[in-house]
């Protein structure tokens, strides 16, 4: 049967070429389509590398000295200014944490996510194995209380406490993303690795190995992260440092925060550093990906027509085929074959063309990836491999849908009928 199904096809090559043809450009036309419309989705399936439920952010503002609010220090001196505003933040960050329903309390500069700020920065250590391992991220500036805010993600073990006691101690957190050219060691192996940054200006330890905090959930991790910490006792760190401030409260307690805002005047002001601006970080995320979530809806949209309109469009090609050979069919049966022989024929030669096209469709995407004409981020390294698969499976269904359904109709035509115009 293969053999007598490879020479009719070969007989009929015409025909079979250019359908060959028309599921070659189908698939790669499809698959560069679908990877450009999922692009934005592949983040949803990485970590966060944090957590923002019963979290409120505000912005850290100070009194302009011009302003008669402006409470001036008792000593008037640089030192003793900047002495000043260290005590305001952390007789603020002190009272806000006093309260029974708050868990922690956090400030810092680029600490927050759902921004797209990025301050980015290089780190280089010597590995264990004698090479130089090179860092790239991005630098958030907290002070140790972050980590128990946000509960960043260890990958060495370590909970949010011990983090915060970790930045404490003036170690930071490292969230490793391998350049294209090299790879690092496991997790393990990088804790308590010494770093240097490019301008030779500071060296740290790494305390705990963390997934990427990433600006956004759609945002792939394409950088590193540096937690690096804030000395609570330094007033000038606190002064400069201190842009943004975060509370985690207990669940189920988020509606206190505003209830002490509106009722305490005193709630948002310490001295002359002033809390502005309060709003819950799931409040945040959600403005910031508005843009993106009303693109992914259209991308889903967009992904779902073009394979309906694809499917259709096969499936009329192969429905046209098995009509124009039904007196074929006849012909078949008469000569003593089944049913589910005249299936399994014309099942096997459509797959076959299917399979041919596939193994040139491939190697064509391939060169578009290598090429550069479509181009993947490394985070998304998988995602034009499922597309290909998705194109597949759509191709093998609708061809399946385009032969099953004419041929069983085919079948119950009485051959004198189907032979009648011959």
């Amino acid at each position: 049967m293969k053999r007598y199904l490879l020479t009719q096809m070969r007989n009929e090559w015409k025909g079979n070429f250019w359908l060959c043809l028309e599921l070659i450009i189908v698939s790669v036309a499809v698959w560069v389509l679908t990877l450009m419309m999922c692009a934005p989705m592949t983040g949803l399936f990485e970590p966060c590398g944090f957590e923002y439920d019963n979290v409120y952010v505000a912005d850290l503002k100070r009194v302009s000295e011009e302003s008669p609010e402006f409470a001036m220090p008792s000593d008037t001196s640089a030192q003793g200014r900047l002495r000043a505003a260290g005590n305001e933040i952390r007789l603020l960050m002190q009272r806000i944490g006093d309260y029974d329903w708050v868990e922690a309390v956090g400030v810092g500069n680029n600490a927050l996510p759902y921004n797209y700020n990025y301050s980015g920065n290089n780190f280089y250590a010597l590995g264990s194995r004698g090479d130089t391992l090179h860092f790239n991220g991005n630098m958030r500036i907290v002070t140790p209380g972050m980590a128990e805010v946000l509960r960043y993600q260890s990958l060495t073990g370590q909970t949010p406490a011990q983090m915060r006691a970790l930045l404490g101690k003036g170690e930071i957190l490292l969230a490793a993303v391998p350049d294209e050219d090299s790879s690092y060691p496991a997790p393990g192996e990088l804790r308590g690795l010494m770093l240097r940054n490019d301008a030779g200006s500071g060296e740290w330890k790494v305390g705990s190995v963390i997934n990427v905090v990433r600006r956004t959930d759609y945002e792939p991790a394409y950088s590193g992260t540096f937690i690096i910490p804030i000395d609570p006792d330094n007033d000038r760190n606190m002064y400069y440092y201190a842009s943004n401030i975060a509370i985690r409260v207990k669940p189920g307690n988020g509606g206190k925060i505003m209830e002490e805002l509106r009722s305490n005047p005193e709630f948002s002001r310490q001295g002359n550093t002033l809390v502005r601006n309060f709003r819950s970080l799931e409040e945040v995320r959600r403005l910031c990906q508005w843009s993106v979530d009303i693109q992914l809806r259209q991308c889903g949209a967009g992904i779902l027509c073009l394979f309906v309109i694809v499917f259709l469009g096969l499936l009329g090609t192969f429905w046209f085929r098995v009509q124009q050979r039904v007196g074929e069919i006849a012909i078949r049966k008469v000569a003593g074959a089944t049913e589910g022989d005249i299936f399994r024929r014309m099942i096997s030669e459509s797959l076959f063309l299917v399979a041919v096209a596939t193994l040139v469709a491939w190697p064509v995407c391939w060169a578009l990836l290598h090429f550069d004409v479509v181009v993947v981020s490394r985070g998304n390294a998988w995602l034009p491999v499922w597309c290909a698969l998705a194109v597949l499976v759509m191709l093998v269904v609708a061809v399946l849908g385009g032969i099953y359904f004419p041929a069983r109709r085919a079948m119950k035509i009485e051959p004198a009928v189907a032979l009648k115009s011959e």
